[in-house]
C-alpha cells in the first residue's frame, strides 16, 4: 500500500473514531443535562404557581380592602344609631285629695280670701283634688269652676263615711245628712250591750231644745242577748249583721221633726251601707 493511501485510510479511521467519540460525548452530555432540565422545570413551575397564588392573594386583598373602605364610607354616610332601651318606670303621683266637711256646704270662692266672690257651694263629703295651696286656702275645681276653699273645712277622710272602732262597724251617709252625729246612750237596759242614736240637726227647738233629733238607733247585742230577745214576744229591731262577737240591729225613731220628715226616706239606703270593719 502506497504511502498516500495509507495516510488517507488512517485519516478516515481517525475521523470515524472522532465522530463516534463526539457522539458518545454528546450522549453523555445529554444524559447529564436531563436531570438539570427537569429540576429547572420544577423550579419554573413552582415559581409560576407561587406567582399565581400571590397574584390571587393580592387580588383578594385588594377586593377586601375596597370592600372595607366602601363599608366605612357607608357607615359614615349612614351612621348606625344604637338603640338604648329606656327603663319603664311607673310614674309616681303627688296628687292629694281632700273632702269637704262643712255640714251646710262649703263656699267655693274666686280668690283665697273670706270676702271673695262665691262661685258655688260644695256639699259636704265632696272629694276634691288639691291644685294649689296658699296659706289657709286650697285651690280646687268643682263643677267645672276653679276656685278656693278654706282649708279648715276640709279633711283627708270622708266625713260621710262613719266608722265606729269600738263596736267595729261603719255606715255611709248622703250629703243631705251632713249634720249627722252618732251618740252612744248612757242608759242601756240589761238586754243589750249598747245603743247608738244617729242625730240630725233640726230647727224645731221647741220640741228638741238641743236642736237635734234621733232619726234611728243602732243596737249592739252579744249573740246570747240576741238569742234571748229573739225568743221573746213583741216587736224586734231590724237585723243588720250577725258575727261571733256582736249582733247589729237598727230601729227608726217613732217621732221626727217636720223639717226632717223628708230625710226619713234615706234611712233604708243608709242601713244598706252597713259594714263590719
Amino acid at each position: 500500500m502506497d504511502k498516500d493511501k495509507k495516510s488517507t485510510l488512517e485519516d478516515f479511521i481517525k475521523s470515524e473514531d472522532t465522530e463516534e467519540l463526539e457522539a458518545e460525548n454528546k450522549a453523555d452530555t445529554l444524559s447529564l443535562d436531563e436531570p438539570k432540565k427537569k429540576t429547572w422545570l420544577i423550579v419554573l413551575l413552582t415559581v409560576l404557581a407561587t406567582l399565581l397564588i400571590a397574584g390571587g392573594a393580592y387580588v383578594a386583598w385588594q377586593s377586601y380592602t375596597a370592600d372595607k373602605e366602601l363599608k366605612a364610607e357607608e357607615k359614615i354616610e349612614n351612621p348606625v344609631v344604637e338603640k338604648t332601651e329606656t327603663p319603664v318606670t311607673t310614674p309616681t303621683t303627688t296628687e292629694k285629695s281632700v273632702y269637704t266637711t262643712a255640714p251646710e256646704g262649703l263656699n267655693l270662692r274666686k280668690e283665697p280670701k273670706a270676702d271673695a266672690e262665691v262661685l258655688a257651694i260644695i256639699p259636704i263629703g265632696t272629694k276634691l283634688v288639691v291644685l294649689e295651696t296658699s296659706g289657709d286656702w286650697v285651690k280646687v275645681e268643682y263643677d267645672s269652676k276653679l276656685g278656693w276653699v278654706a282649708k279648715l273645712y276640709t279633711s283627708e277622710t270622708n266625713p260621710l263615711a262613719y266608722q265606729n272602732t269600738t263596736y267595729g262597724f261603719g255606715l255611709t251617709f248622703p250629703s243631705t245628712w251632713g249634720s249627722y252625729t252618732v251618740v252612744k246612750r248612757d242608759d242601756v237596759d240589761a238586754g243589750a250591750t249598747a245603743y247608738l242614736d244617729v242625730f240630725l240637726v233640726t230647727t224645731d227647738t221647741a220640741i228638741y231644745p238641743d236642736g237635734k233629733s234621733s232619726m234611728f238607733v243602732i243596737g249592739i247585742y252579744t249573740p246570747s242577748q240576741w238569742a234571748t230577745l229573739s225568743a221573746g214576744e213583741g216587736p224586734k229591731p231590724g237585723l243588720l249583721k250577725e258575727t261571733a262577737k256582736y249582733v247589729y240591729t237598727y230601729s227608726p225613731s217613732q217621732a221626727t221633726p217636720e223639717d226632717l220628715v223628708a230625710l226619713r226616706a234615706n234611712i233604708n239606703d243608709i242601713v244598706k251601707t252597713f259594714a263590719v270593719l
